[in-house]
Parts: structure tokens; C-alpha cells; sequence
């Protein structure tokens, strides 16, 4: 039976412990921010603002309110056909294993088709993540637009929406069309 045995103070594990409670704690409360600054924000757009907390449905209620469904689901396909991608390379790699007979001798080509696979894979990921964020800014955009605000607001909406969403949500903008 094998047991651990700590040869000294666990002062490092504590800490380790407590940061990562710490952080913890603070992404379930930016979490709540979000959610309670999307409800508020639902409000302000017209609608009721438990549209703003389920998840896919208050993304079709955004799309739908400030520019169009179309881009929403393309988004959700693009991001299906991502997953089934991934699902279908995550069990590649195992199943060449099998057929070589659990003894993984890779030679050269071999080499160079994983090589040459996993780079397609990794350009296919940057490409859905730039083709994700351009979506997510253009909606942004029309958001802050839909309350008088700019582009640099949008972009702020984008990459730090834990400080944005509450602004929009609880600051004086109201909806200007």
C-alpha cells in the first residue's frame, strides 16, 4: 500500500488550497455578475429578464433583438461541427494505436501524417476561435449601439464583459432605437 508522507511544513499547500478556493469563489461571483447585469440588460431592451440567464436561448433572444437570427445559428452549427471534429480526432489517434497492435512503433510516415494532422486541427481551432470572436464583436457592436455607446464599448463588451455587462446594466444608458 503506498502512502504520502510530507517532509516538512505543508505552508505551500495551504497556500495552493486557499488560491485556488480564492479563485474559485471569484468565478462563481463573476458568473452571478454576469447573469444578474444580463437580466438587467434584458430588461432594459424590452423584454423579461429571465430571457437573459438561459443559456443558448438569451444568445437567440440577443441575436434576434439587436441584428438578426442568421449569424446565431450559424455560430451554433460552426460550433457543433467544431465539437463532432474534435470528438472525431480525440478517438483517431487510439483507434491507429489498435490497428498498429497496442505496440505504437511509428515510422516516418506515420510521423508525418500526424504532424500534418494535428496542424490542420490546430489551424481549425484558430480559425473557428477568430471566426467565434468576429461574431461575438459584431453583436457587441450592434448591442452598444443599441444604447448609444461605441466601438471601444463594444470591445470592452467582448473581452471584458465581468466589467461592461454591469455598466451597460446598471449605469443611465437606455435604449436609443
Amino acid at each position: 500500500m503506498y502512502s504520502i508522507q510530507f517532509n516538512g511544513d505543508g505552508a505551500p499547500m495551504m497556500a495552493l488550497v486557499i488560491s485556488y478556493c480564492l479563485s474559485m469563489l471569484l468565478s462563481l461571483g463573476a458568473a452571478a455578475l454576469i447573469l444578474v447585469s444580463s437580466w438587467h440588460i434584458f430588461k432594459k431592451l424590452g423584454m423579461p429578464g429571465w430571457k437573459g440567464i438561459i443559456p443558448y436561448y438569451s444568445d437567440y433572444m440577443l441575436f434576434r433583438t439587436v441584428w438578426e437570427t442568421k449569424p446565431f445559428w450559424v455560430l451554433v452549427i460552426g460550433s457543433g461541427v467544431y465539437v463532432v471534429f474534435t470528438l472525431i480526432i480525440s478517438l483517431f489517434l487510439p483507434i491507429l494505436m489498435l490497428v498498429n497492435g497496442n505496440s505504437f512503433d511509428p515510422d516516418q510516415q506515420v510521423i508525418a501524417f500526424l504532424i500534418v494532422f494535428f496542424a490542420v486541427f490546430g489551424l481549425l481551432t484558430l480559425a473557428f476561435s477568430v471566426f467565434a470572436i468576429v461574431i461575438t464583436l459584431r453583436l457587441n457592436i450592434r448591442l452598444a449601439k443599441a444604447f448609444g455607446k461605441g466601438v471601444g464599448f463594444a470591445l470592452g463588451l467582448t473581452f471584458l464583459n465581468v466589467v461592461f455587462y454591469p455598466i451597460l446594466a446598471f449605469g443611465k444608458a437606455q435604449r436609443v432605437n
